[in-house]
């Protein structure tokens, strides 16, 4: 009956369309289409080809779009291969074999990914996870990868670490003949990398300013002035998490002292509600625990006895809540000045929704405006007399430095807050003994 009546598939007519855009190549779209993904967080896609064990050509039914995208935070054994030319390229140890072990994997499989960066090729660069596994802390783990300096910006520096120590005392494949000590040819790599990255942030304040809003929920306010945000997207996704954890805790309740934390360890940790949550161990004292809370940003002491082991799948994704520190501003130095500004900044910031907008990077850190409504949240409080402003050179904030430079004139002339008694930064040189203003950091 269909088939007679041309219904649905059966339909010779209205034959839909779907047209699939490959962007593999093209530099210009690609930068383009990279602020959609960075901020789609994590997404789903196909794996229809691997060129290596770290490289692979990716469908995104979501965006209908095929990308090519490098696995992030690693440094990963490449195959051999044959180059238009007709040279052929030797495979690095167990370069071959990793890239049939990621064939395995994840060859026509559906996959999720997370895009963190584009290189000047317009290759998406992130995070790749087939079945709650994050392919890049998997390779590292089986030695066929090693921990690449990027991965310290990431959430999962901290896992990707300790699988390489792990990979490292075992011996395992890259490091088979590993013997403790740095190789200074690799040292020196690292070092030019890092000097690359230096060059690279100073010459992006020369380039025009981009506003691209991202809407977040400010979870933590530091009282060293910095903030941690939460993807108001992420929200359901991070409800659902907590939720699967603490059934996972109610079915299978931990041995109160049985696990023992170690120092960067993700694990689970209670708060002073008695719900679980995740954390990560950073200080441990005799009876207690100093836990940062990945997925709010908030610290505690946790007595040991609250703690217990994290499953292997509660350990992706990495944290949701993300340090931020305000672009353009700098507490005052002194200590009493400083706590209200501090307090400042938690009365126009926490626990409330606001857009953010990356200015610039330093050292792997984001510094961002903030806006609440239309104010610019940042300027608002160096208007108020409670923030001094950090000047940043290059073409790319000249315009929004003079902005907060006008406002900071405002607040002293009118003497509010810090500058109730004067210009606190005139006769106050380094060589006489006065503190350095404290970077938002």
């Amino acid at each position: 009956k269909a088939k007679k009546t041309g219904k649905g598939l059966h339909d010779k007519k209205n034959i839909p369309s779907h047209r699939v855009s490959d962007m593999s190549g093209n530099v210009l779209k690609c930068k383009q289409f990279l602020p959609f993904l960075q901020r789609a967080g994590r997404m789903q896609g196909l794996v229809e080809f691997i060129a290596s064990g770290s490289r692979f050509r990716i469908y995104i039914p979501r965006e209908t779009c095929i990308v090519t995208f490098l696995l992030g935070g690693i440094s990963c054994a490449k195959g051999g291969r044959t180059l238009p030319s007709g040279e052929v390229i030797p495979a690095d140890p167990h370069g071959d074999e990793c890239t049939t072990h990621v064939k395995e994997m994840v060859l026509q499989r559906e996959v999720e990914i997370e895009v963190e960066n584009i290189d000047k090729a317009g290759n998406f660069i992130g995070y790749l996870f087939v079945e709650s596994t994050n392919l890049s802390l998997h390779l590292v783990q089986e030695g066929f990868a090693s921990m690449h300096f990027t991965a310290d910006r990431s959430p999962y520096a901290n896992q990707i670490k300790n699988a390489e120590d792990n990979a490292k005392n075992s011996k395992k494949r890259i490091w088979t003949n590993y013997s403790g000590e740095e190789d200074p040819k690799v040292v020196e790599a690292e070092i030019r990398k890092i000097v690359a990255i230096e060059e690279e942030e100073k010459a992006a304040l020369n380039e025009d300013r981009k506003v691209s809003y991202t809407e977040v929920l400010v979870s933590e306010v530091t009282n060293e002035g910095k903030i941690y945000a939460c993807n108001v997207s992420d929200g359901p996704a991070l409800e659902k998490l907590m939720d699967n954890l603490r059934e996972e805790f109610i079915t299978n309740p931990p041995l109160a002292g049985a696990y023992q934390p170690k120092k960067n360890d993700l694990c689970a940790a209670k708060f002073v509600d008695d719900q679980w949550y995740r954390g990560k161990v950073e200080k441990i004292g005799a009876n207690d625990v100093q836990v940062l809370y990945i997925d709010y940003g908030n610290r505690a002491s946790v007595p040991k006895a609250k703690l217990g082991s994290l499953p292997a799948t509660f350990q992706t994704p990495g944290g949701y809540a993300k340090p931020y520190s305000l672009a353009l501003v700098v507490l005052p130095p002194d200590e009493d000045l400083t706590a209200q500004g501090v307090q400042g900044l938690k009365e126009d910031l926490l626990d409330k929704t606001v857009k953010l907008n990356v200015e610039y990077k330093t050292g792997g850190e984001s510094f961002v405006t903030v806006h609440s409504g239309d104010d610019d949240v940042g300027k608002g409080l160096v208007e108020d007399g409670l923030f001094m402003v950090d000047k940043m050179g290059g073409r790319k904030l000249s315009k929004l430095v003079k902005e907060y430079e006008d406002a900071m004139a405002r607040a002293k002339k009118y003497h509010l807050n810090i500058w109730q008694y004067g210009d606190i930064t005139q006769d106050d040189s380094r060589e006489f003994g006065a503190p350095a203003p404290k970077p938002v950091r």
